[in-house]
């Protein structure tokens, strides 16, 4: 909930450095190993729910942390891997556009895009780890329409930009 949410969302040049800042909102915390993500037990995977969780409140740069974690322990093969890579940089979409680098968050955006093609590709079922994923190609398909005139004020402490959340179905 709320109340487990960082003070901040980290940006680049406005916010202390999460881990390596003293004033970091996770400064010296010590680090979970995090599980490997199973695409028919993503619910037991923490650090996969607590990636949707702050990516939904608009932590999008610590989303991407959380995830990077399940990402690794998968060893980064296979298509739980693909999954995260794509909300890995999903979430760095979303951090880009906080920085006020659109260009950079476009090209991002059609990465996502990619990967989440070839993840279909080699995946029967429309449902995966919980998500639908061709309603997360209609998101980003829509993302891609608007993603020039979203704007952020990046002196704010969190600030949801981009338009839809994840949502994920039991």
């Amino acid at each position: 909930g709320r109340a487990s949410l960082p003070p901040y969302s980290f940006g680049p040049g406005y916010w202390p450095h999460p881990t390596r800042d003293s004033d970091g909102h996770s400064y010296k915390q010590p680090e979970e190993t995090a599980l490997p993500l199973n695409p028919e037990k993503w619910n037991e995977c923490p650090s996969y729910l607590r990636g949707v969780e702050l990516f939904n409140h608009g932590y999008y740069w610590e989303a991407h942390e959380s995830w990077e974690g399940a990402w690794m322990a998968l060893g980064r093969e296979g298509d739980a891997a693909l999954l995260l890579k794509a909300l890995i940089k999903y979430a760095a979409v979303g951090v880009k556009i906080r920085q006020q680098a659109s260009g950079a968050a476009r090209s991002l955006l059609g990465q996502v895009q990619g990967h989440l093609q070839t993840l279909q590709q080699s995946i029967a079922h429309p449902l995966y780890a919980g998500l639908s994923l061709p309603g997360l190609q209609d998101d980003l398909a829509h993302l891609a329409e608007i993603i020039d005139a979203l704007s952020s004020d990046p002196e704010l402490p969190v600030e949801i930009i981009l338009p839809k959340g994840l949502n994920l179905q039991p």
